[in-house]
């Protein structure tokens, strides 16, 4: 089994969704790939309020361990807080 890792903010974790676990789009990818019967695990590694800087300090956790497919989805709180620079 290979993993896909999905690291980013609120987007990722689906924050404010009635059901995150089924309902972020990490979930609905993993329902379509669980359908076609691929052989991917999903791993949802955002965290609410994240910004690029915090998930510079974070990455490394999740990097040592095997990855295949790797989707980042940041910088949208950078933007909120009117961080131009890290």
């Amino acid at each position: 089994m290979q993993n896909i890792l999905f690291f980013g903010d609120s987007l990722t974790t689906g924050y404010g969704l009635r059901n995150a676990a089924t309902e972020s789009f990490p979930a609905l990818i993993g329902q379509k790939i669980d359908a076609e019967k691929l052989d991917y695990k999903i791993i949802n590694a955002g965290l609410s309020g994240d910004t690029s800087a915090g998930g510079l300090r974070r990455i490394d956790y999740w990097l040592s361990q095997p990855v295949s497919v790797f989707v980042l989805e940041l910088g949208i709180n950078d933007i909120i807080r009117g961080i131009t620079r890290q």
